[in-house]
């Protein structure tokens, strides 16, 4: 069975579960940069992932994306910038941080953030980099960035929400609304064309 495929009012949480947290785990590779995608919900957690991954030497530049401007606890930001500021408090040097103020969707955040990889040069060594998200949204960012890094190789590095963890998302509407909300949009960029329409996970069928 495809992606586009699947009727997603018939899946159980069990094959939700299966479908949103596949094939996403850090191998420990490393590379020149990394694209960390732009949210508010998460911007901290993301950035304070991001920074961690600095400071073990698992990469030695941070694309920081997301135009949208919040109200975060320190002010009114861009998730770029916000994302960066915390980065920085964590002690990623500032030079080190390259931000992307324009993107508004997760698509935009792969398209700007290609452009800065091929004109910034180094970046791109060994044709690879690292994507930085959520981990409930890593997989879906992962079928959309192979849509657009092409020839790329794409090395997942997933930030876990304590409450959006594979083994706890179940206990909370907020972490059931996130996972069912990427298994709708899983299935209606596969359907969309968006995202490659790949087999669903053998628990589905």
């Amino acid at each position: 069975m495809k992606l586009s495929e699947i009727k997603e009012e018939l899946l159980s949480d069990a094959q939700c579960e299966a479908l949103v947290f596949r094939g996403i785990e850090y191998s420990g590779e490393k590379a020149e940069a990394a694209v960390i995608l732009g949210t508010n919900t998460h911007a901290e957690s993301r950035a304070i992932g991001s920074a961690k991954l600095y400071l073990n030497g698992g990469v030695k530049k941070l694309i920081s994306s997301g135009n949208p401007a919040w109200d975060f606890p320190e002010g009114r930001y861009s998730e770029a910038e916000y994302m960066k500021l915390i980065m920085v408090r964590e002690g990623v040097p500032a030079e080190d941080i390259i931000v992307e103020n324009q993107a508004l969707t997760t698509l935009e955040n792969m398209t700007y953030s290609l452009k800065i990889l091929e004109n910034t040069p180094g970046l791109l060594k060994d044709s690879k980099f690292i994507l930085i998200t959520s981990g409930y949204h890593m997989y879906r960012s992962l079928l959309l960035a192979r849509q657009i890094f092409k020839g790329i190789n794409i090395i997942p590095y997933p930030v876990w929400e304590d409450d959006v963890r594979p083994e706890t998302w179940r206990n909370s509407e907020y972490g059931t609304a996130r996972v069912r909300n990427e298994v709708h949009f899983l299935i209606k960029h596969a359907k969309e064309g968006l995202i490659e329409d790949v087999e669903a996970p053998s628990e589905i069928k």
